[in-house]
């Protein structure tokens, strides 16, 4: 993925939450799955899963997809993210 290395390299994945602590979207969407009654939801591009294991966490059967494994893997750590396919 010429261009995308932040969202591959290991060292830089580590550091993407940090860029973005606050994310505003975030409340918007899980307000809105709620809202909704969503499930299933398909988060695309769920990066490390902050989105997608919150919605998780809170009952959605949610589903992440993300080109990077890096990123992937961050998300499985994440709380909820065993709640996450």
């Amino acid at each position: 993925m010429a261009g995308f290395e932040e969202f591959t390299d290991p060292r830089l994945v580590a550091l993407y939450d940090l860029w973005g602590p606050s994310r505003a979207d975030t409340g918007f969407y899980v307000e809105l799955a709620a809202e909704l009654s969503a499930s299933p939801i398909v988060d695309i591009g769920c990066g490390t899963g902050v989105l997608a294991c919150e919605l998780a966490r809170r009952g959605h059967r949610v589903a992440g997809v993300d080109p990077s494994p890096a990123m992937l893997e961050v998300a499985r750590r994440r709380p909820g993210g065993e709640l996450v396919r």
